[in-house]
């Protein structure tokens, strides 16, 4: 009978600690998601010299969203990006 009170108590313990982990594992993949699209101030101080009219991170990120969710809308852009990027590959297939 004290072993199964015992349990009893756990349990609701074990639940709270289940509860606190998920919790934390949320916040940090929603910090993780925020540093995905963090542009910093000096990128965006370079983009704004490049650009004739000045742009924000939120139309920033918004633009790249786009580009994310509908890439055949920027074919051109992708093959210049493709171009630039320190992650195309050294070798063309």
């Amino acid at each position: 009978m004290t072993d199964l009170e015992e349990f009893r108590r756990d349990k609701h313990l074990l639940e709270a600690l289940r509860g606190k982990v998920y919790f934390a594992g949320e916040v940090a993949k929603r910090e993780i998601s925020e540093y995905e699209w963090f542009v910093s101030d000096h990128e965006m101080k370079l983009i704004n010299k490049e650009l004739e009219q000045p742009i924000g991170v939120t139309e920033l990120t918004e633009l790249a969203k786009d580009l994310l969710h509908h890439p055949s809308k920027y074919a051109e852009i992708v093959r210049t990006l493709r171009q630039r990027s320190e992650l195309a590959p050294t070798s063309s297939k």
